[in-house]
């Protein structure tokens, strides 16, 4: 017979199988990204929000910022942080594609190195507020264990 998993099981398993997915998303968006420096830099600059300079600057380091958040969301230590941080990039991307929209122009988004330079903006801000979404349920069960982790080092006196 199988055995039956309790409530906090499957809410465990749950908040895991969504980890493999959004930390998955932002690992291969961040190697995508980091295979074409250029394309990444373009992109960014495209959305006619930064300098040229400072367009340099964020598609240098934005790929690292997602490889490091994605694998850090494996990590208790520091999950809570990277989920925060999840939350506040899909805010960013949302903001900025919403930005284009409002202006008329034509981006190709980026998110995924050059795979995607067919995705209109309207879609990809659909599928980015999925993703916020998600993000802000992993989010929840990070705050949720952080409290959890507090709860039993008061509780032992450590």
């Amino acid at each position: 017979m199988a055995a039956k998993l309790k409530p906090n099981s499957l809410k465990t398993l749950a908040l895991a199988l969504l980890r493999v997915l959004v930390s998955g998303l932002f690992l291969a968006a961040g190697i995508l990204k980091l295979r074409d420096a250029d394309a990444t830099l373009i992109a960014v600059y495209q959305y006619k929000l930064l300098s040229w300079q400072a367009s340099g600057v964020v598609g240098t380091l934005l790929p690292f910022v997602e490889i490091t958040m994605a694998l850090a969301l494996w990590i208790p230590r520091v999950r809570l942080g990277a989920a925060v941080l999840c939350v506040c990039l899909n805010l960013l991307f949302l903001t900025a594609l919403g930005s284009a929209l409002a202006r008329n122009l034509d981006v190709s988004c980026g998110c995924f190195g050059t795979t995607d330079l067919y995705t209109t903006a309207a879609r990809r801000m659909i599928e980015d507020a999925v993703l916020l979404f998600l993000s802000l349920v992993l989010l929840r069960g990070a705050v949720i264990e952080h409290s959890a982790r507090l709860q039993s080092k008061l509780e032992s006196g450590k």
